[in-house]
């Protein structure tokens, strides 16, 4: 019945979208569609490693969802009424974020910089590290262990500059203008870094590239947009499934203790990689006592700083406690509770929806390359924070300032915050 509930709940967000076309991706109905159908799965119990969730798992869930949502409409009385009409009949799909020769002269050289930071950073890395992770002979270990502290930040470009790429392409189609050149970024880009085998970073690159074309382009609709998100994860599935046999996918099936026929095994890894978040969450908060302090929300400056593996060492902090299974991975939620408790989640989850709701309106009442990048990477949070929390990594942090860098440098139209 609990399971019932919370699919109907995700099949009104998607009626909803569509009564309003525009309003698929925007930050409340992202994140109640997609917690609604997580706990919907999660309810169904088909894995013997699930168990009851007890009251306190529950009342943290709802005080996240409710200051989530709190967040959003206290965001919402701060619009000035004027600034909701723009909302409402602005033809965004029409809108040309590249209005004059200055600005796509300027977008093109700011994506063939960054790609020339990245290439550089990337060989530099092959010759100092001595190996590329996709030709090394344990190529599973050694796309864990790539990388080198600083000069990695530059090489992670690659989500920035493939996302401006694809921008760069369905802009200058607008305009009539060239865009082979940074169609050839793309793709050297792509190939590149494909090499390194890491591949979240392609996945956000999907999620903020759909969430553009949603938005600004009639390539993509509704109906579009729904289908690409399905077969998104079902490359994603299908990608991890190249690495199983039909062996390995029955002893995973056995070994996950799943309470449906054998004859859909395969559904087994995609439905435990959803569900085992939230059942990592409910176990770990039910027994967890020592809190953190702010290790793991500020992980991305501790890294920034350099002190994170000392700090973690020296305070024997486990960012991953009581896991059982081989899905180790935590909803957005995890870090706010392990540092602050459940005060932690209330507020940080009411700036998430604050803060969210703030980078939706102003991509729509300001529609320009600075604000869409910004709510595209907070698009990608919430359909992605049912098994982590982006805004932690440091990684993504100094995705923002650069984008922020970039637009603060030349007056872009409508670019200044």
């Amino acid at each position: 019945m609990i399971a019932l509930t919370f699919f109907g709940i995700t099949i009104l967000v998607l009626i909803n979208s569509f009564l309003k076309k525009s309003e698929l991706f925007s930050p409340l109905h992202l994140y109640i569609g997609v917690w609604s159908f997580v706990i919907g799965l999660c309810e169904l119990k088909l894995s013997g490693f699930q168990t009851e969730w007890p009251m306190y798992t529950w009342i943290v869930l709802f005080v996240a969802f409710g200051s989530f949502i709190l967040g959003h409409f206290v965001y919402n009385t701060k619009i000035d009424i004027r600034d909701r009409e723009i909302f409402v009949k602005f033809p965004y799909r029409d809108t040309k974020l590249i209005n004059s020769e200055n600005e796509y002269i300027f977008f093109k050289n700011s994506i063939t910089i960054l790609f020339l930071i990245y290439i550089v950073s990337y060989f530099t890395e092959y010759l100092l590290e001595g190996y590329i992770p996709l030709l090394s002979p344990r190529f599973d270990k050694a796309r864990i262990e790539f990388g080198i502290f600083g000069l990695h930040l530059f090489v992670n470009m690659q989500l920035l500059i493939m996302f401006y790429s694809i921008v760069f392409i369905y802009e200058a189609k607008k305009s009539g203008n060239k865009y082979g050149f940074i169609l050839a970024i793309l793709l050297i880009t792509f190939i590149t870094f494909f090499f390194l085998l890491q591949r979240f970073n392609y996945f956000l690159w999907i999620l903020m590239s759909i969430i553009y074309l949603f938005n600004f382009t009639k390539f993509v609709n509704i109906k579009k947009s729904i289908i690409s998100l399905i077969v998104l994860f079902g490359l994603l599935y299908l990608i991890q499934s190249i690495r199983l046999s039909q062996y390995i996918q029955d002893y995973v099936y056995h070994v996950s203790k799943m309470h449906f026929n054998k004859d859909y095994a395969f559904l087994t890894e995609p439905y435990m990689y959803i569900v085992m978040n939230i059942e990592n969450l409910s176990r770990t908060i039910n027994r967890f006592t020592d809190f953190t302090y702010g290790a793991l929300t500020f992980d991305w400056l501790l890294a920034l700083t350099g002190i994170k593996h000392e700090i973690l060492v020296y305070f024997s902090i486990n960012s991953r406690p009581f896991i059982n299974t081989a899905y180790n991975t935590f909803p957005y939620i995890w870090p706010y509770y392990s540092d602050f408790g459940i005060i932690g989640v209330c507020v940080f989850s009411f700036i998430n929806g604050f803060l969210s709701n703030m980078a939706y309106h102003r991509m729509k009442i300001h529609p320009n390359i600075y604000t869409i990048t910004n709510y595209c990477f907070v698009g990608a949070f919430i359909l992605i924070s049912f098994f982590t929390n982006i805004f932690t990594m440091l990684n993504i942090i100094f995705l923002l300032f650069i984008n922020y860098l970039i637009f603060n440098i030349y007056n872009f139209r409508n670019s200044k915050i």
